[in-house]
């Protein structure tokens, strides 16, 4: 945490001053700041690059990933206000604490992935606010809100390499198990801001998510699988029905 907050503190600091020398990382190679001015000279867009390859493709997808702020500059009078780093000292922080790709929370549990198996695409159909909630997940910074019905695709660990090859969910697949699994689609009924929607959305996409202060989409488990209907969830959380 020390050693973060060190090289973050140095990189405010050059970008206030509006040094650009490289700053040294670690074991890490060495980071570069660009900041990319507007014309009228009062805001700026924040980039950083770093010399280690492997550690510039982690930023890239962090930075694809992370939700909230970018980094960014407040200007008054012509000059430098306040520097304002949340992301990339989130960065360093999960980088240097090997973290980048751990969740605090585990998304499928032995007991989720039961109920998941016994629940493939369209056996609840027709049922609507009737149908059985095998979880639900939320953003606890900001509007989103999403509950598992049903379990469409996966993606098989041998086909992840080529990124599309998802295949249909069979309940009778004898030989299914989520240990050969690398990710899931779910379909349920989504929430993005003002309306639910019925929909397909993926374990990858919401797992990957990086949320300001290092929080992350989370599966409510006060929810457990297949205990409550929707119309039920909808009332304990006090939704509006759709």
């Amino acid at each position: 945490m020390e050693k973060q907050k060190a090289i973050t503190d140095r990189i405010a600091a050059a970008i206030f001053y509006g040094k650009t020398e490289p700053i040294e990382i670690p074991d890490k190679g060495k980071i570069r700041i660009h900041a990319e001015y507007t014309k009228n000279g009062y805001s700026s867009i924040v980039n950083f690059s770093f010399t280690d390859e492997l550690v510039q493709k982690e930023y890239l997808d962090f930075y694809k990933r992370a939700v909230g702020t970018r980094d960014s500059i407040d200007w008054k009078d012509g000059k430098v206000a306040r520097v304002k780093l949340s992301q990339i000292d989130l960065f360093l922080h999960k980088l240097l604490n090997d973290t980048l790709h751990k969740r605090h929370q585990p998304f499928l549990t032995d007991e989720v992935k039961k109920a998941l198996a016994k629940y493939p695409y369209r056996s609840q159909d027709g049922k609507g606010m009737k149908a059985k909630v095998i979880m639900r997940f939320f953003n606890p910074v900001r509007t989103g809100t999403w509950y598992v019905t049903e379990m469409a695709d996966v993606l098989y660990q041998k086909n992840a390499k080529k990124g599309t090859d998802y295949v249909t969910y069979e309940k009778r697949d004898p030989d299914f198990s989520f240990d050969k699994v690398k990710d899931v689609v779910f379909f349920g009924l989504a929430e993005l801001g003002y309306e639910f929607e019925w929909g397909s959305f993926s374990m990858s996409e919401l797992s990957g998510l990086i949320l300001p202060h290092d929080m992350e989409i989370e599966r409510d488990e006060h929810i457990p699988p297949l205990k409550y209907t929707l119309e039920e969830c909808f009332k304990m959380y006090n939704e509006q029905t759709p």
